[in-house]
């Protein structure tokens, strides 16, 4: 950020009140802020130099409070006008950005015609500007600072703050542009990945085609695929949340990974007991077919601990590989649970019941 419009303004309109101000009682240079601020009747000139000593100590909280209490205490006084625009400047200098523009904006409601409202409008400009954040994230904050400058270019063209301003407009309209490119890359990537996922699709459904005789001869088993195929989908992206929520905040790392690979693999083998013995219990009683219900019962154990490990170890392989897991994941994990659920369901069936 270019300081050099920001200092003069501030120095000018503090310096030219203080010539003879003490400050007294004001208390050491550690002071935290608002420790100087509890309501204290204090006259004008001792108010203000205290703020202004704060504010060239690089106190900047403290001395913005302290404008803020000159305003309050004297309101009515020509220091209450100026102590607006250093409580701002203070606030920005702290980096407390949107105090900074509330300030500013209170100068300027109070004040429209001041000679000094070109800067307050600079201020409000420069707040929004230092908060924008990389074209990964949400650009609202740029949008607002490439319209307030706009207003600093707009209001006072011939200023000294309407050439920075201009230069900081095409800064940030080339930053909305990679924004842009951003997002038409992360779409380029999810449809790359969705590509793939059709492309494995296939497999899932050639695996289904090799029990074809199985499916015409055991219609019930046709019924059932897709419980199977729900279940083991379900738990896979479960446990592929879990991992790549994990490699994100560093809570998966080389060290721990054996340790968590097995308790996702228990996990999976847990659930794959219970709902195995849950859906074959169903079946039983449905078709009246207890070897059925075993196979499902067994084919639902199967596709339960596979959907753990594909929803772990596929995610940490695409992060070893530099891909994004978050995007990356889903087909693989998908046909992982399909192909081993479709393979152990139809597989056991023509084993068992033909």
């Amino acid at each position: 950020m270019n300081k050099k419009f920001l200092v003069p303004v501030a120095v000018l309109a503090a310096s030219s009140m203080l010539s003879g101000c003490a400050v007294l009682g004001l208390g050491g240079g550690g002071a935290k802020p608002g420790s100087n601020t509890r309501y204290v009747a204090r006259d004008v000139n001792t108010l203000y130099g205290a703020a202004k000593n704060k504010l060239d100590n690089k106190q900047y909280e403290v001395a913005a409070a302290l404008f803020d209490e000159v305003e309050r205490q004297h309101p009515y006084s020509p220091w209450a006008r100026r102590a607006q625009l250093m409580s701002a400047f203070s606030y920005y200098m702290a980096q407390k950005y949107n105090e900074s523009i509330q300030s500013s904006r209170r100068f300027l409601s109070i004040h429209p015609g001041n000679k000094d409202a070109s800067y307050a409008y600079y201020l409000i400009a420069l707040s929004y500007y230092e908060q924008i954040s990389d074209v990964t994230r949400d650009q609202k904050i740029s949008e607002q600072a490439l319209a307030a400058l706009g207003e600093v270019q707009r209001r006072y063209p011939a200023s000294r703050y309407a050439s920075d301003a201009t230069l900081k407009i095409d800064l940030v309209r080339d930053h909305l542009a990679g924004k842009e490119m951003e997002i038409g890359r992360f779409y380029q990537r999810r449809a790359l990945w969705l590509g793939i996922n059709l492309a494995t699709a296939f497999l899932a459904s050639w695996v289904i085609g090799r029990f074809e005789a199985t499916l015409q001869q055991i219609v019930a088993l046709a019924v059932l695929m897709p419980i199977v195929a729900s279940m083991g989908g379900n738990a896979g992206t479960q446990t592929m949340t879990v991992a790549v929520r994990a490699l994100a905040t560093r809570d998966l790392t080389a060290q721990n990974a054996l340790r968590v690979i097995w308790r996702e693999v228990a996990v999976g083998a847990f659930n794959g007991a219970l709902f195995g013995t849950v859906m074959a219990a169903v079946v039983a009683v449905w078709f009246q077919v207890p070897m059925l219900a075993a196979v499902i019962g067994v084919a639902m154990f199967f596709t339960q601990v596979a959907a753990a490990l594909g929803g772990i170890l596929i995610p940490m392989a695409l992060d070893k590989a530099r891909i994004d897991p978050a995007l990356a994941s889903c087909p693989f994990v998908t046909t992982v649970t399909d192909v081993v659920g479709f393979f152990a369901f139809l597989g056991l069936a023509s084993w068992v019941l033909l």
